[in-house]
């Protein structure tokens, strides 16, 4: 199973591709590590290539975490990433993260709707 493409002509939800590593690494910021609790450390090409594996790994294995990436619709730019996590008895937990230039915009809530459709 891949990741399917949702949108709602503002945002599209898709996989992550390891084309996506450096935009994603370039995207994250300070507020972004602080709300995710791994401020001050930073993410490197590695830990994000490896990140994106692992999602990707999950979508095929039909596994309990479903990322999505966020990107607007024209240039098809990344914008963020939402997650979901299956906790079973039919709850998830989600998370979402937007890059500084795309913040602002609802793109949050926009991927939040899509994601829980």
């Amino acid at each position: 199973m891949e990741a399917p493409r949702l949108t709602d002509g503002v945002v599209v939800l898709d996989g992550f591709a390891p084309a996506d590593a450096a935009a994603h690494l370039a995207g994250e910021d300070e507020e972004q590590a602080r709300r995710f609790g791994w401020y001050p450390a930073r993410s490197t090409p590695g830990t994000v290539g490896s990140a994106i594996e692992r999602w990707h790994a999950d979508w095929a294995a039909d596994g309990p975490t479903r990322v999505f990436a966020l990107r607007e619709p024209r240039r098809r730019e990344l914008a963020g990433g939402c997650e979901i996590r299956l906790r079973g008895d039919g709850l998830a937990e989600m998370s979402y993260w937007v890059f500084p230039t795309f913040r602002g915009r609802g793109y949050a809530r926009r991927a939040s709707e899509l994601a829980c459709e």
